[in-house]
């Protein structure tokens, strides 16, 4: 898959250009194994020089880092002739960045920092030039987070901005895009680390309101073995005040959850099936694009592709939701339709 197929979406709720999401890939190593003849056992002293020679030349026979690299990237074997890649959703040709010229706006932290320069890489590569004139940038990408409603207002502020833009340029050029990168924040969190003071936690607790995570996994701290903590640290907070600290991180994680997940409802959400609801056989469940769980009546619905053709949901669909409501950590709403990736973008 061409790299910027894994962070390039369309962003279309005003009439403009692509979203990007940054993606993380990976690499599967092998390990490769070598047989040695076996030999007489030899006196102590041969034996650890012998050891050491041994060591040196299965090392020098050894894979190199470049036949890691190659084994990462070789491409699997199909399991069957008859099963065949679907068409990807945006072709080649459409990825190609031709010579345009990118304008990058960050807003915030040193982590959106960090985000716009893995966006500018990826961009790079597939034959975009970056440039620091607004005037003369073929496509605009503001990088943000949306924690604060000022922030997000100040976004909102900018886009109307670059939209005169927009329509101030001349027909003669290329149109101008315009997208934002956003994020949706998840962290773990462990009450009653060894040490903790009330004071810590008490920063815990203010951290948790500032930022209003969309998931988070919290854990009253327990010590385990094999770990540095169990041979280094104390666990010296007390059972029933890392229990309490727990319970206060967790409802106000709820609380400020729930505010950061209502901000969704009236909106029109793309949702990747996963299967029916555990809780409801009346019910199918989804994630959107920031990994939130989705629910929404198992219902007929129209196929986007296929005009006046009702059809049924099934994993691996992507569907339109329209969100009525939100939880902590759930999204609820009524299904408008079938669609795809590339389709969606006329309605989010």
């Amino acid at each position: 898959m061409h790299p910027l197929q894994c962070v390039l979406q369309v962003q279309r709720s005003l009439g403009w250009g692509p979203l990007a999401s940054v993606s993380w890939l990976s690499l599967r190593m092998c390990r490769a194994h070598s047989s040695l003849s076996s030999t007489m056992c030899p006196s102590p002293e041969r034996q650890e020089d012998g050891a050491r020679k041994d060591f040196s030349s299965r090392l020098a026979a050894g894979p190199t880092f470049q036949h890691f690299l190659k084994s990462a990237s070789a491409p699997q074997e199909k399991l069957s002739s008859e099963v065949e890649d679907p068409p990807p959703y945006l072709m080649m040709d459409e990825l190609l960045g031709r010579q345009r010229k990118v304008y990058l706006e960050t807003y915030g932290c040193q982590m959106n920092v960090n985000d716009t320069e893995i966006a500018w890489s990826i961009l790079q590569k597939s034959g975009y030039l970056r440039t620091s004139n607004l005037q003369e940038a073929d496509v605009i990408l503001l990088v943000t987070c949306s924690i604060r409603e000022k922030a997000e207002q100040t976004i909102w502020n900018r886009l109307h901005q670059l939209k005169a833009l927009k329509t101030r340029r001349p027909r003669s050029r290329v149109p101008l895009r315009i997208g934002i990168l956003g994020v949706s924040l998840s962290s773990d969190f462990i009450a009653g680390f060894c040490g903790e003071t009330e004071e810590d936690h008490v920063q815990t607790v203010s951290l948790l309101r500032e930022v209003q995570y969309n998931m988070g996994f919290l854990f009253a701290y327990s010590m385990r073995q094999k770990t540095r903590a169990y041979h280094r640290l104390k666990d010296d907070v007390p059972e029933e005040v890392k229990l309490r600290r727990l319970e206060e991180l967790i409802t106000i994680f709820r609380e400020e959850a729930t505010k950061a997940n209502q901000t969704s409802v009236g909106c029109t959400q793309l949702v990747l099936v996963e299967g029916l609801s555990k809780r409801s056989a009346t019910d199918l469940c989804g994630r959107n694009d920031g990994n939130l769980k989705v629910i929404f009546p198992d219902a007929e619905m129209e196929d986007v592709n296929n005009p006046g053709l009702r059809v049924r949901a099934q994993p691996g669909d992507y569907v339109l939701v329209k969100i009525t409501s939100a939880s902590s950590q759930t999204l609820r709403g009524h299904v408008l339709c079938r669609t795809t990736l590339r389709d969606s973008s006329a309605y989010c």
